[in-house]
């Protein structure tokens, strides 16, 4: 797996996140033929940090054993009184890594399986938090 972040700021309200992911995943059963599960992302993302909005909005351009997908990277933060309190909204969306190791943590006798597949997830999401207590 190699993951290669950048981040770079334009003062301190404006940034732009680029990345590189490339997950290779090669399984060979035995006497059977390699099982080969390759997932590439390139994660774009502008960011906007001011104090009374954080705001990280981009994509996820991917390829899924070749097929590609366009994800979506949206986070908000609107701070109230002061940094204590925060709603929050987001739609993220990310793969679930089908990998024989993954699958055997979760049942551990599992038949070698003949092909392995990427689960797409997807979050869309509402919130508040905050602190009581300092």
């Amino acid at each position: 797996m190699l993951n290669v972040p950048i981040e770079k700021y334009v003062g301190k309200s404006f940034g732009i996140k680029l990345g590189l992911v490339a997950d290779l995943t090669r399984y060979s059963p035995f006497g059977k033929d390699a099982v080969i599960n390759n997932l590439f992302t390139v994660p774009i993302a502008l960011t906007v940090r001011t104090p009374n909005l954080k705001f990280n909005g981009g994509v996820i351009p991917s390829w899924d054993n070749g097929a590609f997908k366009l994800l979506p990277n949206i986070l908000v933060d609107f701070p109230i009184a002061g940094e204590k309190w925060i709603i929050q909204a987001g739609w993220l969306s990310y793969f679930n890594k089908g990998t024989y190791q993954r699958l055997a943590s979760i049942n551990p006798y599992l038949a070698a399986p003949a092909e392995l597949k990427n689960n797409r997830m997807i979050e869309r999401y509402v919130g508040f938090k905050g602190t009581i207590l300092n």
